[in-house]
């Protein structure tokens, strides 16, 4: 394979060295993209392309297809997978990837027409070697202890192969490049251990690999940013483990990013040290989870390991990767994953412009700007409060909501399914996953507002707590009358709880993305400022002058678009339908994606692009 690998690295240098000689900028996925698939093509359907400098390539085209489905549909598939019953409902809904499967699986097939017809040019890949093994489904049947495979199975393998070597091996050199880019001493400390091992020799599989700190910076990259992370395992058969019976059969899933980034087990776990991989103490669980684990561990792991390290000695010699404006900051510090996207966006708006452009704007964070934004209203509206989070961030009901809100942003998938299965919440709780101390807290918060509220009476409040206080009746009460619009004090609370989870991060978050996209559009920035001064000019914004701004309208909602606060909703249906022969029983939760909807080109033409004139 070194041949193939070795020519697919002499591409790449070529290539990053013309954007060099230009001076423009490296778009690190498309070109570490494109190198993975010029890699696969040639280890394992022995083709000879160079996917940087010919776009147009049927093949690339196909794989680049299915791959985008993969990507998109892998949560999707993966829960089909452990539920299999709900495809056809899915299927029904035209959320498949099988389309770009079957023009890969014709490419596939054609090459191995073209192989077999040069049955004298025998080639070293692993398209040869399936084909070696090849046999008739009718021998396969026969024979079941030999090891043969029939052309549906190599068909497969093929898809299988490329699947698993695209996106992983491109994203680990993506982002292996963006932390030497960020962290230039490493970087420095890399080249010169390169040069020191190899000098100018060609990069081979024997001197790439014996590259010690090429090795721990590799591993590095992969526990900082996995590119898989979460793997399942099915319990081969029933265990008790601290209490938790774990039945045979029962799929069990491994959050690989919540290892990597465990202090526990790595200090300082959102810096990049590569150096941390000379600890000898460390595992080879842990050194090598980002592949897996145990007898069904990633098989293609030191092709993967092999091909990322030639390519880094390969530009590493060459090129030095620096810091742009435009490199964002994906390690900042300790925080949820939506927080980390904020921070992320932040470095896009930093240089937003006032009216007119007069005011410069500086944002460290503009999650933490809408949010206290967002926690303001809520507390005025809600609970009648008056408060300035962004100016008194240390206020308990401020520090109450974004914990309750965090714990909230983490679980939102994992409440959505225990939704569904109940069966397994015991399971999580006995893993610890729950919100019950933030909620707690929370709780306390609005009780003491409803016991203050009570005893200053005569001062009547026009927010939501007051509506629901005129509504309360003792649980006596309600159970006495069902049929009166009454509260007990549990759901009065139960309502401000939700008022809060539903208000704060949706709201924050459509406003952090609004800036961004202004930002990143400056022309629909501009003209959004211009429809906004000549519907009201500098009068104070009110609830009759602001809604009737159309432009201003079309933003939020292409906003909401681009970037829903909530990606799916599920609804229970109320009675049994069939819908297009798809049956669905009364009582049965339907989700319905929301972000696959919004960036559906049947229903919004160019769907990631930002056009509020649509």
């Amino acid at each position: 394979m070194d041949p193939h690998i070795s020519r697919c690295c002499e591409g790449l240098s070529r290539f990053l060295q013309r954007l060099t000689e230009k001076g423009e900028l490296v778009d690190v996925k498309r070109v570490f993209g494109a190198y993975t698939i010029d890699v696969i093509a040639g280890t394992a359907f022995g083709m000879e392309t160079d996917f940087l400098t010919n776009e147009n390539d049927a093949f690339l085209h196909a794989a680049m297809n299915m791959i985008r489905k993969s990507t998109t549909f892998g949560f999707l598939e993966g829960f089909l997978l452990i539920f299999p019953i709900l495809r056809p409902a899915f299927s029904f809904l035209g959320v498949t990837s099988s389309s770009g499967g079957k023009h890969l699986a014709q490419l596939i097939e054609n090459l191995l027409q073209e192989t077999k017809s040069k049955g004298e040019e025998v080639k070293a890949d692993l398209l040869q070697l399936m084909l070696d093994a090849e046999a008739s489904e009718a021998e396969v049947a026969a024979r079941p202890q030999d090891k043969h495979m029939t052309k549906t199975e190599i068909i497969a393998q093929g898809i299988i192969i490329l699947l698993a070597g695209y996106e992983t091996t491109a994203t680990t050199l993506q982002y292996m490049v963006y932390l030497l880019a960020t962290n230039p001493d490493k970087q420095e400390k890399l080249y010169n251990e390169i040069i020191a091992a190899i000098g100018d020799a060609p990069p081979t599989y024997e001197n790439v690999m014996g590259i010690k700190y090429l090795d721990n910076a590799l591993r590095e990259a992969l526990r900082c940013f996995p590119p898989v992370v979460l793997f399942s395992r099915q319990a081969a058969e029933t265990r008790t483990i601290k209490g938790v019976a774990i039945p045979a059969g029962c799929e069990i899933a491994v959050n690989i990013y919540a290892v990597m980034q465990d202090e526990d087990f790595f200090s300082e776990p959102h810096k990049f040290i590569p150096e941390r991989f000379d600890d000898k103490n460390i595992s080879t669980l842990l050194r090598e989870l980002a592949f897996g684990a145990g007898p069904r561990q990633c098989i293609g792991m030191r092709l993967a390991l092999y091909e990322a390290k030639m390519a880094a000695v390969t530009i590493v010699r060459r090129f030095k990767f620096i810091k742009v404006p435009e490199t964002v900051n994906l390690l900042a510090s300790p925080m949820p994953a939506s927080d980390t996207e904020c921070k992320l966006f932040s470095t896009a708006i930093s240089q937003v412009e006032g009216n007119g452009g007069a005011k410069p704007l500086a944002v460290n964070s503009a999650m933490m700007v809408f949010g206290a934004y967002s926690l303001d209203v809520i507390a005025g509206t809600a609970f009648g409060m008056e408060t300035d989070f962004l100016t008194n961030q240390n206020d308990a009901i401020l520090q109450a909501a974004l914990n309750i809100s965090g714990k909230q942003s983490h679980l939102d998938i994992l409440q959505g399914f225990l939704m569904v299965f109940p069966i397994l919440r015991p399971l999580f709780s006995f893993l610890s996953v729950n919100e019950s101390s933030a909620v707690k807290d929370v709780i306390g918060l609005i009780e003491s507002l409803i016991h203050d509220r009570k005893n200053n009476s005569q001062s009547e409040r026009a927010d939501f707590l007051q509506l629901m206080l005129d509504a309360e009746a003792s649980e006596a009460e309600v159970a006495a009358r069902p049929q009166d619009k009454h509260m007990t004090k549990v759901e009065i609370i139960a309502q401000g709880i939700t008022i809060l989870l539903g208000g704060y991060d949706t709201t924050a978050t459509t406003l952090q993305y609004l800036t961004y996209l202004l930002a990143l559009n400056p022309d629909r920035q501009e003209k959004l400022y211009h429809e906004i001064i000549a519907a009201i000019g500098h009068a104070a914004p009110t609830y009759n002058n602001v809604m009737s701004i159309k432009y201003l309208d079309n933003c939020v909602w292409e906003a909401l678009r681009c970037f829903p606060p909530a990606v799916t909703i599920i609804r229970v249906a109320a009675e049994t339908r069939t819908i297009k022969g798809v049956l669905i029983p009364a009582g049965i939760c339907i989700a319905a994606l929301l972000y696959v909807i919004m960036q559906d080109e049947e229903n919004f033409p160019e769907p990631h692009r930002f056009i509020p004139e649509r």
